[in-house]
């Protein structure tokens, strides 16, 4: 190429670039431009505590939380704005004292997380709320609904609300709930601890608001924020939101601070019925509150999820198995033994051949539960009313110490019939001593410490969660004693057939009322009556009302006489003294379940 041609080419590229970049130039002021009106345009509308940030708002950037579709999480850079969008945080918790500082539950407005400081950031200022919030209390509150833990708390720090303009804000407008789940690799765990304190939660949050087919997924979008991966029973919590989950690293990718315009934090823990043991012993949670119908609540929700319909067959028989530990060594023996006993069905399920939905449609339809000790148990929540369970507990293991599932299928409206079987027999258990020493091995430890746990007849009592002794012995694979578990099975049957109480479901009769009494001077006698419960003649009942009657003299707190009838009127007479003033109360009693006392009625033996 000659000189000239070259100086011609090197022009014309010249030419080129300057008309490229005078185009990007012209389109860079173009968008200058329309983004400083779209910034102009949001100061005027934008809102407090409702939709901050919205599809129709362009001055918000979708980031990505694929859970928000209509309302979708966006970004204001708030130092780009000439007037800083400025809001504060309010947040309405349960009322704090040293009973309840571990059931703490908390309503927030605009409270933010920042993500490189891993704290939560309420902007105060002078229209904040603060209930039960305080600046000195520095854990608010247990994210978990496990009791007396302290890996899980949610800690606020407090920003004046003018500190707002120096952050990048994403914000999340629907409305949220955050928890942590607290071993989601233990299927005990997730039922127990997150996923039936959830549906509790969720019913609380939303009432008022609820669709009226109850087993929709909630319009709310659930937080995990325990750093955990999905885990294998994720699917479990996926079915209480329309939206996707949530997951704490979600909100480290952005940069800037999440903010919920509508936050509720941590569980209830009205439905939990068992504490593990971190201060105390394991057993049930003392005065616990938890009962059949949040049970049966969470189960109907989840088979409708889930798919599965009741249907009729004939009864059978459940025997778990588990995999690599814990294993009944004569399980075929056991599984043809029950069968021929019965005469019903056998089916031995494992999650290894079964898929959970599987496993769960078998124990729901199953008549009788026999398992080993361990976290499958917890499914039999799904067992219907009138149906057995048969816990079976390795050699040294008191079934009295360890009652999770006992405790669960006793709890009131659940009518489900419980056993345990423990090995009594050292001679059919085979121990682990060289395994890892969180599934019982024990190599580890001293040659005396070592023979002091073999020759245990009994575990010792003990807190969670690594005593040696526990680990090495509930770990051991069992060969039963076939003959003792068919006469327990027995027995449990035989009583399932006499325990149908649960068929009828007896409700509370409602207060007596209309009480009228009259003095008959000539025999002495106080003649009572009353109207019967106004709701009596809607209920079921498997006995006829009676009626208790209290009899208390004015001129004495002590003296109160007891009288029992099945009639809607009483002639009183021993005992009664004349020119006395008399209080009557009057309930109505179907079966086991009493009524309220009626108001105080005023009767007077008054001769005059």
């Amino acid at each position: 190429m000659s000189s000239g041609e070259r100086m011609f080419s090197q022009q014309f590229i010249n030419i080129l670039v300057i008309s490229v970049i005078a185009v990007l130039v012209v389109k860079c002021a173009y968008l200058q431009f329309l983004y400083d009106n779209l910034l102009s345009d949001t100061d005027d509308q934008f809102p407090q505590n409702d939709n901050i940030a919205s599809k129709e708002d362009n001055s918000c950037s979708k980031i990505g939380f694929s859970d928000l579709e209509e309302d979708e999480a966006c970004f204001l850079d708030t130092r780009n704005i000439h007037k800083p969008i400025l809001f504060e945080s309010s947040g309405w918790c349960s009322k704090l004292n040293e009973s309840e500082k571990t059931d703490r539950f908390c309503h927030f407005q605009n409270l933010c997380f920042l993500p490189y400081e891993d704290d939560f950031v309420f902007f105060y200022g002078p229209n904040s709320v603060m209930e039960q919030i305080h600046f000195g209390n520095p854990d608010v509150i247990d994210l978990s609904s496990v009791k007396n833990h302290n890996a899980y708390k949610l800690s606020l720090t407090f920003l004046p609300y003018q500190a707002l303009e120096n952050f990048k804000v994403h914000w999340i407008n629907r409305s949220s709930l955050i928890f942590d789940r607290f071993k989601p690799d233990n299927l005990m765990h997730v039922m127990h601890d997150d996923i039936i304190p959830l549906h509790h939660t969720l019913k609380l949050v939303t009432m008022g608001t609820r669709s009226s087919n109850q087993s929709d997924p909630f319009d709310v979008n659930i937080i995990l924020f325990d750093g955990w991966d999905e885990g294998d029973f994720i699917q479990f919590y996926k079915i209480f939101t329309k939206s996707e989950i949530i997951f704490k690293e979600d909100m480290y990718i952005y940069g800037g601070m999440v903010c919920f315009a509508d936050l509720y934090a941590g569980l209830k823990k009205t439905s939990t019925w068992y504490q593990y043991g971190f201060r105390e012993p394991q057993g049930p949670i003392p005065n616990h509150s938890a009962a059949g119908y949040h049970i049966h609540s969470t189960v109907k929700f989840i088979l409708q999820n889930l798919n599965i319909k009741s249907r009729d067959v004939e009864e059978y028989i459940v025997v778990l198995q588990r995999k690599d530990n814990r294993l009944i060594l004569n399980k075929r023996e056991l599984t043809l033994a029950v069968a021929k006993k019965t005469q019903l069905k056998v089916k031995s399920v494992s999650l290894e051949e079964y898929s959970l939905k599987e496993v769960i449609d078998i124990i729901y339809h199953a008549k009788v539960i026999i398992g080993m000790h361990g976290s499958l148990l917890i499914l039999t929540m799904f067992l219907k009313p009138g149906s057995v369970v048969i816990e079976l507990f390795p050699f040294a293991v008191s079934p009295n110490n360890y009652t999770p599932y006992k405790t669960l299928v006793n709890l009131p409206g659940m009518h489900i019939i419980y056993r345990a079987w423990a090995s009594q027999k050292r001679e059919n258990s085979v121990s682990h001593p060289d395994w890892s020493p969180e599934l019982g091995g024990i190599i580890h430890l001293s040659k005396e410490k070592q023979e002091q746990i073999v020759q245990q007849t009994e575990v010792p009592i003990h807190l969670c969660c690594n005593d040696p002794s526990w680990l090495y012995h509930i770990y051991q694979d069992t060969k039963v004693e076939i003959s003792e578990i068919l006469s327990v099975l027995t027995e449990a049957l035989e009583q399932s057939k006499l325990n149908n109480s649960y068929l009828l479901k007896e409700l509370q009769p409602s207060k007596i009322k209309a009480i009228k009494c009259k003095f008959d001077a000539d025999l002495l006698a106080l003649h009572i009556s009353w109207q019967e419960p106004w709701n009596i003649k809607y209920l079921q009942y498997s006995a006829n009302p009676s009626y208790e009657i209290l009899l208390q003299e004015s001129s004495s707190t002590q003296k109160i006489t007891a009288v029992v009838t099945d009639k809607t009127y009483i002639v009183l007479k021993d005992g009664l003294m004349l020119n006395m003033t008399y209080f009557i109360w009057v309930r109505c009693v179907l079966g086991a379940n009493p009524g309220p006392y009626s108001y105080v009625a005023v009767c007077n033996t008054s001769l005059k």
